[in-house]
């Protein structure tokens, strides 16, 4: 009588382990930028106006390919989050949320303060 006792304890024991660490170890569930080509553009609020910046952009994976200043190419690593993404970059934390029809949109952070906004608009397939 003693030994099924015993079994179904170990039984029980291993399975609550199974069940705890598959909920620990599961990693949370994220979002990611859909993959493809935007049109993205960069509203930097300064002391004079604003300040836009518009030009192509591509997304594959976490990394963004666009044009900076002066029409240099920008490669940025994009930080995957719930409802979107987040890139940090140069002091700057640039973040993109979930709006309609596939757009993207949020607000550019430096050091916490707003200094812009940013979006990536999808382009039309023709």
């Amino acid at each position: 009588m003693r030994k099924p006792l015993t079994t179904a304890v170990v039984t029980a024991t291993i399975g609550a382990a199974a069940v705890a660490g598959t909920v620990l170890a599961a990693p949370e569930a994220q979002a990611r930028i859909a993959p493809g080509r935007y049109t993205y553009t960069t509203v930097t609020i300064t002391e004079f106006g604003t300040a836009p910046m518009t030009g192509p952009a591509t997304i594959r994976g976490n990394v963004m390919d666009t044009v900076g200043a002066f029409g240099i190419p920008v490669r940025y690593r994009i930080r995957p989050t719930a409802s979107g993404g987040v890139i940090d970059a140069a002091g700057s934390r640039f973040i993109l949320d979930r709006k309609t029809r596939g757009r993207y949109s949020g607000p550019v952070l430096r050091n916490g303060r707003l200094v812009g906004r940013n979006t990536l608009v999808p382009l039309r397939r023709r």
